[in-house]
């Protein structure tokens, strides 16, 4: 152990002729753990919560959407086109679907808007987990005029399973005064939870046959929906299907149709860490302070120090020393503390969220190994800086000056 270290923990001992210094230390000490708890609890509330709501929207929704290129009324030949996407290996299933705005009503309600999919049961169900999810109370092999609704939507229109609920879209019948909207009747088979408020409120399912007759798409879709094995490799895949269809299709992958949102997750993440980053420098404060007061203490020691042959930089190395076991205790402590919190808060789900309000139903925390990383250097490098002045001011310190006065 070389002298620098041994002084600077001989000087962090407690001492009580020394009760001030000693409790200077223990508030130092104290200020960044508190600072680092609470920049850990943050990183992973963030982190949980953002990962909980980014899975609530890949589940209920395709991992990459394709249209067609050129804009046009939907995507022809579509089955030719879901066969070639299939044989990409990272993909797992596709799924043909029709979408568009309409009106809906029942015989308790007005109407209102409704935001219609006409799928194919089969194959949406591998592509979405919503179909999985759905509360399915009547078979819909049984029929084919069958509708399901979000559970938002089907209390709006105050129906219930059997009762029938009627559509109006954009397509309807031609007159001798051109295309008249014709209400198409339905027989609501069950509701589903899409788990956003927006989407909850407005989305309904039915049969793709229907949907192209009631869009006037026959034979096309307005997308092909894939979902691939891997999420880490969606903007892979909608890459690769880009390249082989460049002059037919278009791909795009889950974070690129939710852009905004997701840079406002990964913004929102970063200012809160920079916001909580300003109690561990307030903390910091602390350690100056402390050091500051030390260096005036032991000012005889470091004269003492430099007759025996002590030199500056040797002065200055010993009290960035104890600042930086001072940071780096009160980093230790915080860090246990935080992660500890953060674990017994998520196991035992303490902080519940509305569900009708939020996706989620408590606040998720999750601790990862690169946020604690961030969460540590941070405090460190503060801790480190915070002892350049009071250091330099002990390695200026003339011994002939110091003991002169003693």
């Amino acid at each position: 152990m070389n002298y620098q270290l041994f002084i600077a923990l001989r000087y962090l001992k407690l001492r009580k002729r020394e009760a001030f210094l000693s409790v200077l230390t223990l508030i130092s000490i104290i200020g960044v753990a508190v600072g680092v708890t609470s920049l850990v609890i943050a990183q992973s509330l963030t982190t949980g919560t953002h990962q909980a709501i980014i899975e609530k929207i890949v589940s209920n929704s395709a991992h990459i959407l394709i249209y067609d290129r050129t804009f046009s009324d939907g995507i022809m030949n579509y089955e030719k086109f879901r066969e070639e996407i299939e044989s990409i290996p990272e993909i797992e299933a596709t799924s043909g679907v029709i979408f568009g705005w309409g009106l809906a009503n029942s015989s308790s309600s007005r109407y209102t808007a409704a935001f219609i999919y006409g799928v194919d049961k089969e194959e949406f169900g591998k592509v979405t987990g919503l179909m999985e999810n759905a509360e399915i109370k009547i078979d819909l092999n049984s029929m084919d005029n069958w509708i399901l609704l979000a559970k938002g939507l089907a209390r709006k229109l105050q129906v219930r399973a059997g009762e029938p609920v009627k559509l109006i879209t954009a397509g309807g019948t031609m007159t001798p005064i051109g295309f008249v909207p014709v209400p198409r009747s339905f027989v609501l088979a069950g509701t589903f939870e899409t788990g956003m408020w927006q989407s909850g409120e407005t989305w309904s399912f039915i049969d793709r046959d229907k949907a192209q007759k009631m869009f006037r798409l026959k034979g096309r879709v307005n997308v092909i929906q894939a979902r691939v094995k891997d999420l880490e490799t969606a903007e892979e895949v909608a890459k690769k299907i880009n390249d082989k269809f460049q002059y037919q299709l278009m791909a795009y992958d889950w974070a690129a149709v939710n852009r905004g949102f997701y840079s406002a997750l990964k913004l929102e993440k970063l200012v809160l860490f920079l916001t909580l980053g300003l109690i561990v420098l307030v903390a910091s404060l602390n350690i100056i302070s402390t050091l500051v007061v030390l260096v005036v203490e032991k000012h005889k020691s470091i004269g003492i120090l430099r007759a025996m042959g002590a030199d500056k930089q040797g002065i200055m190395i010993t009290f960035i020393m104890q600042g930086l076991i001072i940071g780096f205790i009160g980093t230790v402590i915080g860090l246990i503390s935080g992660i500890s919190l953060s674990v017994l808060l998520d196991s035992f789900q303490l902080i519940r969220l509305d569900p009708t309000v939020y996706p989620i139903e408590f606040v998720r925390f999750k601790v990862e190994f690169l946020d604690c990383l961030w969460v540590v250097i941070l405090a460190l490098s503060i801790s480190f800086f915070s002892t350049i002045y009071p250091a330099l001011r002990a390695s200026r310190m003339r011994p002939a000056d110091i003991l002169r006065n003693e």
